[in-house]
């Protein structure tokens, strides 16, 4: 593997707004790949140099891929989840390096939740709040993954924060369904709704690991 450095030379005063670039390969015989192109600022080249092995990998359970995982809960009022990112430790080989994932939230509300949704991420470090009503049987989803937000499978921007992620062990994400104004005349109870968290496993791989 090669590396090819070239320097360009900008105008004074002008900035570049768009950098093209052509591979072409002549008199030759066999296979060619090129695997990134770096822009640098500055005239001293970096430490930087090319790794093409992956970086992360699906945590491995027993040498084979880890199955996407799901939580299940119904919630009243406020509770806190526990969502464990560990693999099953006996088939986790000692050496993987687990890391954090982001976190699928589905929510479907069992009574109205006229006032909305707030969800923490362990030590309150993080927090996703809905604050629009979600009437029973409508259904909230919080895809970390992906980045969106879905109210009964249509995109969303009525929310407020980040989204969600599962460190290494066993997080905590304290959840609250808000239904009704404080100093309610009448005593009600809290609504609730059925919570699916999904989460994928992920371990350093060899790429990773070299870092």
């Amino acid at each position: 593997m090669k590396r090819y450095l070239f320097r360009l030379e900008t105008g004074a005063g002008k900035r570049v707004n768009r950098v093209q670039v052509r591979l072409v390969l002549t008199d030759a015989v066999g296979s060619f790949s090129a695997t990134d192109v770096m822009l640098q600022d500055g005239e001293q080249l970096t430490g930087y140099s090319q790794n093409t092995k992956e970086m992360l990998q699906k945590l491995r359970e027993s040498g084979s891929p880890a199955p996407l995982k799901h939580f299940n809960a119904v919630i009243r009022g406020r509770r806190t989840l526990i969502i464990p990112n560990r693999g099953a430790y006996w088939l986790v080989e000692p050496e993987a390096v687990i890391v954090p994932t982001a976190l699928d939230f589905h929510i479907r509300a069992k009574e109205s939740l006229t006032r909305g949704i707030a969800l923490w991420q362990d030590q309150l470090t993080r927090a996703f709040s809905f604050p629009e009503e979600l009437a029973r049987n409508q259904e909230l989803e919080v895809i970390g993954t992906g980045r969106r937000v879905l109210k009964n499978g249509t995109l969303t921007q009525g929310f407020r924060g980040d989204f969600l992620y599962a460190a290494w062990g066993n997080p905590r994400f304290p959840v609250s369904f808000l239904g009704h104004d404080a100093g309610q005349a009448a005593p009600r109870p809290e609504p609730s709704a059925r919570v699916l968290v999904e989460l994928q496993e992920w371990q350093l791989a060899e790429g990773g690991r070299r870092i």
